[in-house]
């Protein structure tokens, strides 16, 4: 019998925003927009680092309302502004090392923003970063 590779896990969630792709593109990359804004429910994002360039580095602590910062880094594999931005995502200490993809387009006066994260290693782990994305995002249209 051939061992078959698990099936892909990913989620994509889309968003439509009250800003312009330059704008909703710059909450994404510059470090005091990005803090005003990450993290779901009520973690807040204290020390944010971005190198934005292919090949550049980011990290983003990430505080809970009790417990420790814990750290949340990758490298840009593309980056395209305003529309388009690709990085790995990687939970410092967790060996797994995901891919997100973020699509910026401008549709009938709004900004799309389409957030695909893919390459988890089960399917709980998705589910939970798709709770997680899902009530970071809702707090991004307050900073736009």
């Amino acid at each position: 019998m051939v061992a078959r590779p698990n099936p892909p896990f990913a989620l994509n969630l889309r968003r439509m925003l009250s800003a312009t792709p330059e704008r909703v593109f710059r909450a994404w990359t510059v470090p005091g927009e990005l803090q005003k804004w990450w993290g779901p429910g009520e973690f807040t994002a204290p020390q944010v680092e971005i190198d934005l360039r292919v090949g550049g580095k980011y990290r983003i602590a990430m505080k809970p309302p009790q417990g420790d910062i814990v750290y949340l880094g990758g490298e840009y594999r593309e980056v395209e502004p305003p529309h388009r931005l690709v990085f790995t995502w990687q939970w410092e200490g967790d060996p797994a090392v995901t891919l997100v993809t973020l699509e910026i387009l401008e549709h009938e006066g709004m900004t799309e923003l389409s957030v695909t994260h893919e390459r988890f290693p089960d399917q709980r782990q998705c589910e939970l970063h798709k709770e997680g994305w899902s009530a970071t995002l809702e707090k991004l249209p307050r900073v736009l």
